[in-house]
């Protein structure tokens, strides 16, 4: 099974770590390619590509979070030739993952629980709404451990 999987990472590495040791077997298991990326939303008041200083901590988290990832992904020992990485900036998070997951031609894409509704500017259910209407790839929210 050839799936492209995209994985949107929380602000928290621990529970991308959790997350990603929990699926493991599931993407050995197939002949996946992976990426993940971390989404920064950017207010309206700055050009979605500014590189403002108050965005500055929001960049350096980003890259931060991706950085751990990888490191997650390598000592899992998953093949760096079946992964690749960004982060990306958007209005808004489910607008950003939709965006994300055309662009990469996903077709599982796995969203933690703790971001929705946290990190988005709209609803939890309007967001999760979007997202599933606008594309036609498999959505798996991810809840962690108890």
């Amino acid at each position: 099974m050839d799936l492209n999987i995209l994985f949107i990472l929380s602000g928290q590495s621990v529970f991308n770590k959790n997350m990603l040791e929990s699926l493991i077997p599931f993407i050995k298991s197939t002949k996946s390619s992976l990426f993940f990326t971390y989404i920064v939303e950017v207010p309206l008041k700055y050009p979605i590509d500014s590189e403002d200083k108050d965005l500055s901590k929001d960049y350096f988290i980003a890259e931060k979070i991706l950085k751990d990832f990888q490191i997650d992904i390598n000592l899992n020992k998953i093949s760096s030739n079946q992964t690749s990485s960004a982060f990306y900036r958007a209005r808004d998070l489910s607008s950003g993952i939709i965006g994300v997951a055309k662009e990469k031609q996903s077709n599982l894409i796995i969203i933690p629980e703790l971001i929705i509704g946290l990190r988005s500017t709209e609803s939890p259910y309007f967001s999760l709404r979007k997202i599933i209407s606008k594309l036609g790839a498999s959505i798996m929210i991810w809840q962690g451990e108890n």
